[in-house]
């Protein structure tokens, strides 16, 4: 579900990850996602955010949905999932950029988790 979650109301998200939690058990979702705190418009502390939060949020509003990594554990588990893994942006450069030579960038507040329907 990559470069899904902040396009979709916070009952589309939810909806869908009640969807997969219906998955057999150890089956396993990816997803991107961008910080709470940017939709809120809070902690716009460098110029990458505060260019993503005016013309991403405010101005076009397309970005309408975030979630916040310290609760993303007890949100999953509200839905039958196990949080496996959420990294940010510096290790996602390391770990899959680097490793195919491509020179995206990727903003601090975007991150991805894997999450796996409970056994």
């Amino acid at each position: 579900m990559e470069g899904v979650t902040q396009y979709i109301s916070k009952e589309a998200n939810d909806n869908t990850v009640k969807y997969v939690a219906q998955a057999a058990p150890g089956s396993k979702i990816v997803f991107t996602y961008i910080l709470k705190s940017l939709i809120e418009g809070k902690d716009l502390n460098d110029v990458a955010k505060k260019g993503m939060y005016k013309w991403m949020v405010k101005w076009l509003k397309m970005w309408i949905y975030g979630l916040d990594p310290a609760k993303m554990r007890k949100y999953l588990s509200k839905y039958n999932l196990s949080l496996i893994e959420d990294i940010g942006s510096k290790e996602m450069k390391e770990r899959y950029m680097k490793k195919v030579n491509l020179g995206l960038d990727i903003f601090e507040m975007e991150r991805i988790a894997l999450a796996e329907v409970k056994k």
